[in-house]
């Protein structure tokens, strides 16, 4: 089956179930009178819960088909001809409701039809009033021209009064001096019991009147008006008297409109259906602005709208808003910006409204772009110290630029990552440390579409803090007991840390840095004791500290170290071996026990020899004793009897074979020198303190 046959055949179901589609001809913009060159677009609506696709539709213009198929007639300059009644049908031939269109010259509206009463629509026999209005500006002696239905009256009044109307008075009127403005239709009746009178031009925010009028001179002029119903697109709007008042007219009270009353008999009366079109006072505004506007460029908005022909005089207020916010209202329709500025960059809207409030209209949102280059960045590291595991913000913002923004972030030269910015803030990149090579410095870049080339931010330092661990303490001599007199070093090693302070404790005693018994090297890392005295004796730990924050800290204590300094007891041997050649020619066992009294300083052996080769193995309760020696010149019989008398005298030797003496004691110090035969004393001095550890021997010349 053709399309064209099935459409028809949906129509004619549709409409023999009672389903009639009521078609409408709306128009943009939304008036009826344009000017000559002006585009207009007709549209044939059938409502909203229908679709167009399914209808096929034809055109009419003053009864005449002009086009067929479209929903849409389109007229692109309109010409004088254009004017007339349009109309649009389906295929079954049910047809709207007439739409007429007025053209006129531009720049000759300044005259304008108008009725009294304020109807287009009256009964034979009533009277009417219409008057060519010219503004206050108008000269009272102004001759006037006026035209009905393209034909001139024999008039140059201002004013026609009709006492009486005619039904020939029906028809098109124009009005001015030299050339007219746009026409306005009368329509008299006197075949019908009841009309629906409405205004001849209805515009947004006017006051405005719907009368359910009978004629007053038929027999059911007695009509009960208590029983008036008004009816709007098929449904009941309203129960009221003879007349429907609308305050304040809006698009949305378009539609098809018609009344019943209810006569004296009984009678229902019913007025025949007429098209309320609610023109436009002004068109929905839309911001004009140029492309392509760069930071200090002068920028000028425009909130365009287009008034009514038939109210060009309106005032309009027109207000600017930005984001929401309003920038400026005035009566111009610009919003002007000397040089335009990043901040003036944002979602733009204009509002038009008239002075009264009436009739208000908002633009939709028009985005405005301010293009600019990005300036330097600024980097921030949140925060610049950081312990392993801690988190850490670099913020990288440059204040100036159009968006998008692009960032590059950068540790020590190398990239390692980016960041898009589409609204206004900074970039915002997280890590976690868990490295110290995370530490050094960082820097980031910015760039936009405007402009390629990077521009870098100042670098920040990062500093990575290792908190301190695994500490310990080493002597440079092992074991715990020392001899008096004896150096001793210790070291403090940490194994894990950064910026580690240490802090030594003797005996839980700090140990200050200018302290006179100790000496402090390497950053504290080293403690030094030149010569042990009784006073050095105790226990030792170090402690290792470092913090990232006041309220961070980070410590750790060694194990303790004692230090403890040897005592003399009652015995103690020395056993010196002189040697001559390859056969032992002296051994003397020496005791000590005798000669250490408590009050005894010192002691002397004086042992007459010859040139020898001296081994001297010194002990004291099994550790090795410090000695020196020396040999020195044979001294006389009266030479040894002027030594002191705490001085023990061996003036005999002790001559044999012996068999050479085993070393193989731990500890042993062996001293061993050779030199020349001579004759000679070999002297030893044990210099101790009475009660105190044996600190050492003095080999000494006499």
């Amino acid at each position: 089956m053709p399309v064209f046959t099935l459409l028809t055949v949906i129509v004619l179901i549709m409409e023999i179930s009672g389903q009639s589609v009521r078609y409408v001809v709306t128009c943009t913009p939304n008036w009826n009178h344009i000017y000559t060159g002006e585009s207009v677009t007709l549209t044939c609506d059938v409502g909203p819960n229908e679709n167009i696709n399914d209808h096929y539709i034809y055109w009419y213009k003053d009864n005449e088909i002009i086009q067929r198929e479209q929903h849409e007639f389109i007229i692109s300059q309109a010409k004088y001809p254009d004017a007339g009644d349009y109309e649009c049908s389906s295929a079954s031939g049910v047809r709207s409701h007439v739409f007429t269109l007025y053209v006129a010259d531009k720049g000759y509206n300044k005259f304008r039809v108008t009725f009294s009463p304020n109807y287009r629509n009256i009964f034979v026999g009533e009277e009417m009033t219409m008057s060519c209005e010219t503004g206050p500006s108008a000269s009272r002696n102004q001759k006037y021209v006026w035209y009905k239905d393209g034909n001139q009256l024999m008039t140059e009044k201002k004013d026609i009064k009709t006492y009486s109307a005619r039904r020939e008075y029906s028809g098109i009127f124009e009005c001015g001096v030299q050339n007219l403005n746009f026409p306005v239709r009368l329509d008299v009746s006197d075949d019908v019991y009841i009309i629906l009178q409405y205004p001849p031009n209805i515009l947004e925010g006017d006051s405005v009147d719907l009368r359910c009028h009978s004629n007053p001179y038929s027999t059911y002029s007695k009509a009960d008006e208590k029983t008036t119903i008004f009816y709007k697109d098929g449904a009941i709007i309203i129960k009221s008297k003879e007349i429907f008042h609308l305050p304040s007219a809006t698009k949305s009270m378009s539609g098809i409109y018609r009344c019943e009353k209810t006569a004296i008999d009984g009678e229902v009366l019913k007025a025949e259906e007429i098209f309320v079109f609610v023109q436009d006072l002004f068109t929905r505004p839309e911001i004009k602005a140029p492309d392509n506007i760069k930071e200090g460029d002068a920028l000028t908005l425009t909130c365009d709208t287009r008034r009514n022909p038939l109210r060009e005089d309106t005032e309009l207020r027109f207000t600017f808003y930005r984001n929401g916010q309003e920038v400026i209202s005035s009566n111009s329709n610009t919003y002007q910006i000397q040089s335009a500025q990043l901040e003036d960059s944002g979602n733009y809207t204009c509002e038009v409204r008239t002075v009264l409030g009436t009739v208000m209209k908002m633009s939709d949102v028009t985005p405005i772009r301010i293009t600019a280059a990005v300036n330097k960045p600024n980097l921030k590291l949140l925060p610049n110290k950081m312990v392993l595991g801690d988190d850490i913000i670099l913020r990288c913002e440059s204040s100036k630029g159009s968006l998008p923004i692009y960032y590059l972030f950068y540790h020590n030269e190398t990239l390692f990552g980016n960041m898009t910015i589409h609204q206004k803030g900074a970039a915002e990149l997280r890590l976690t440390v868990r490295s110290l090579t995370m530490g050094g410095l960082y820097y980031c870049a910015s760039y936009n579409d405007f402009q390629t080339q990077h521009q870098q931010s100042a670098a920040d330092n990062l500093l990575v803090v290792e908190p301190v661990a695994d500490i310990s303490i080493t002597a440079d001599t092992e074991g715990e007991g020392y001899v008096l007199g004896q150096s001793l070093t210790l070291t403090c090693s940490v194994r894990r840390g950064t910026s580690i302070s240490i802090f030594w404790w003797h005996n839980e005693t700090s140990v200050e840095e200018d302290s006179e018994f100790y000496q402090l090297q390497d950053n504290g890392k080293i403690l030094s004791i030149h010569s042990l005295q009784y006073h050095h004796e105790g226990t030792y730990r170090c402690c290792a500290k470092n913090k990232l924050s006041v309220n961070r800290t980070f410590s750790v204590l060694s194990e303790i170290r004692s230090v403890n300094i040897l005592k003399l007891n009652a015995a103690g041997l020395i056993t010196i071996f002189v040697f001559t050649g390859f056969f032992i020619r002296f051994l003397s066992l020496i005791t000590l026990s005798s000669p250490f009294s408590s009050h005894d300083r010192s002691i002397q052996w004086i042992v007459p020899g010859i040139g020898l080769l001296v081994i001297i193995l010194a002990y004291q309760q099994g550790r090795i004793l410090t000695m020196e020696m020396k040999v020195a010149p044979i001294l006389t019989s009266k030479q040894c009897k002027l030594l002191p008398p705490t001085q023990l005298v061996l003036p005999e030797m002790i001559s044999g074979r012996l068999p050479t003496p085993r070393l193989s004691a731990p500890n042993s110090i062996q001293v061993a020198k050779r030199m020349k035969r001579l004759q000679g004393y070999l002297t030893l001095r044990i210099s101790t303190v009475p009660s105190q550890p044996l600190s050492s021997i003095i080999i000494s010349k006499i």
